[in-house]
């Protein structure tokens, strides 16, 4: 599949920027099958160029791999307001924003996020590392460098805490009647916590095995931040179904390690299909692995004959035996 950026009007904010993502099957005349938009929308922003896949973050999506989208800012223009970009990752299957990066200098027109590259796991955490430029950072020396431009490096912290996004203000007063008192307030705005993503991976022992046999199923349950509440001692549910079947069941649930693993063994009689689950909470968001099969072979009876040889040799044995018997 492919991703490319354009520089649509997007939420009455001109050329804000779009993301279209299109079928890599050119059998099908590649269709365009989603489309991903700025969360914050920002006049000549121009998000999703650049736009970077950095594979599958999330577990259990119908696409499979998120991107990663950087804002190709305009020079600044005169009366333009929206001068701080961003850069985003976004999951295109239901056009939704997984996590915002802002500018660390917060400095107006720097272009920050003009390019965005994946890095891979730079300090050893299991997450992804990745660095995004501001080309026309300008230094707050006097006088000032204008463009001498900027790089940062993000690397992951496993142990953040996710901290939580205000709500919405207070609504307000009602109108006053006639000669009466004011309305009422509107009700106060509650507070929206940040849901952390996981993933969720599952193998086996072994792939073949003979009826009657066991395999021990074994997987491992990472969450983006959060680890204690969202990876340690949580609840994964196993299920399985036969090969011909349509349903999967819920035959065991297991619970996570603090490095959020766990196993289960099972006997087989049968060819089966196996995945692990894990439901949302108001912190943590669900998964779902991949498929698993675990082929069982039909064992076949073996019958033992004796020769004619055999036989005879019994036969003379037993009549030695009987001529010498007292």
């Amino acid at each position: 599949d492919v991703i490319f950026g354009s520089w649509n009007d997007s939420g009455s904010k001109t050329q804000a920027g779009v993301g279209w993502v299109f079928s890599g099957n050119v059998a099908s005349n590649q269709p365009n099958f989603a489309r991903i938009d700025d969360p914050t929308p920002k006049t000549m922003a121009r998000f999703a160029d650049p736009v970077e896949g950095v594979g599958k973050l999330v577990g259990g999506t119908a696409v499979g791999n998120q991107v990663m989208a950087g804002e190709f800012s305009n020079v600044p223009t005169t009366g333009m307001a929206d001068t701080n970009t961003t850069v985003n990752f976004m999951d295109p299957q239901n056009n939704q924003s997984l996590q915002t990066i802002a500018d660390p200098d917060n400095q107006a027109a720097d272009a920050f996020g003009m390019h965005v590259i994946p890095l891979g796991d730079l300090n050893g955490t299991g997450y992804l590392s990745f660095a995004a430029t501001a080309p026309r950072w300008a230094t707050s020396s006097s006088p000032a460098v204008l463009g001498q431009g900027r790089m940062y490096i993000f690397t992951a912290n496993p142990n953040a805490v996710i901290p939580t996004v205000p709500g919405p203000p207070a609504g307000p007063a009602g109108p006053a009647g006639p000669a009466g008192p004011a309305g009422p307030s509107g009700s106060a705005g509650g507070t929206v916590v940040a849901i952390a993503g996981r993933t969720l991976d599952l193998d086996a022992s072994k792939t073949s095995i003979k009826s009657g046999r066991s395999v021990t199923l074994r997987g491992v349950l990472e969450a983006f931040a959060n680890p204690t509440m969202c990876q340690t001692s949580q609840s994964v549910l196993l299920q399985g179904r036969a090969a011909s079947g349509a349903l999967f069941k819920t035959f065991a649930t297991v619970k996570t390690t603090a490095s959020g693993q766990f196993t289960s063994t099972i006997k087989l009689k049968s060819t089966e299909l196996f995945r692990a689950r894990i439901g949302q909470t108001s912190t943590c968001a669900g998964a779902q692995s991949d498929r698993v099969t675990v082929q069982v072979a039909k064992g076949k009876k073996t019958h033992h004959k004796r020769s004619s040889t055999t036989r005879k040799v019994a036969r003379v044995r037993q009549a030695v035996l009987t001529a010498f018997r007292p």
